[in-house]
């Protein structure tokens, strides 16, 4: 959902804040994904290309473990280097794994795609080891937990001084999500 989301951030960043937030999707996996793995993913993967377009490399390297902990790790070390949110790195590396059949759980290949990005590598592999990054990106998959997040992407909202709540899990299109959002921004 990369492409909708980008057009809703461009559409309406005057408008609306924009951050984001990991969710921690597969964050207790430890063994490497076997042939039964493999095979569930691959009809997912179908899955969602016939719903969204988005095709996928069905390729998943030797020994891959599909466990989200350390790109979040990455992304929120990258969010404290850059001072924003990871959008494109977030981007990037789903390019990698989804399309390119990359195993980002490597931290090498986690610090060659942030380098591409233009992040320092050294940087990035100090943040991913701090104490800080790793608490608070724990902190963000509870947080997203308690917005009733269970879909990848999942969008919540706050507004007028209220706390988070999930406005949308699984994919939108890009012109749904901007009506939809234009209507939730006029309720006020």
């Amino acid at each position: 959902m990369a492409p909708a989301i980008t057009e809703v951030v461009e559409r309406l960043s005057g408008r609306i804040s924009f951050d984001i937030r990991l969710g921690g999707i597969n964050t207790d996996s430890v063994r490497p994904v076997g042939e039964y793995g493999r095979r569930r993913l691959d009809l997912l993967w179908d899955e969602v290309t016939e719903v969204t377009g988005q095709t996928f490399s069905h390729q998943l390297p030797k020994g891959t473990v599909y466990n989200s902990r350390m790109p979040c790790v990455a992304l929120e070390g990258a969010r404290d280097i850059s001072g924003a949110p990871p959008f494109l790195f977030t981007h990037r590396l789903q390019q990698r794994f989804f399309e390119e059949g990359v195993n980002i759980n490597d931290q090498n290949v986690l610090l060659e795609t942030g380098e591409e990005l233009g992040i320092e590598p050294s940087r990035l592999l100090e943040r991913m080891t701090s104490t800080e990054v790793v608490t608070r990106t724990d902190w963000g998959f509870a947080g997203s937990r308690r917005y009733g997040t269970n879909a990848l992407p999942s969008i919540v909202v706050s507004g007028n001084d209220q706390d988070f709540r999930l406005f949308a899990g699984g994919y939108v299109s890009a012109g749904q999500l901007i009506e939809d959002l234009d209507q939730w921004l006029s309720r006020g």
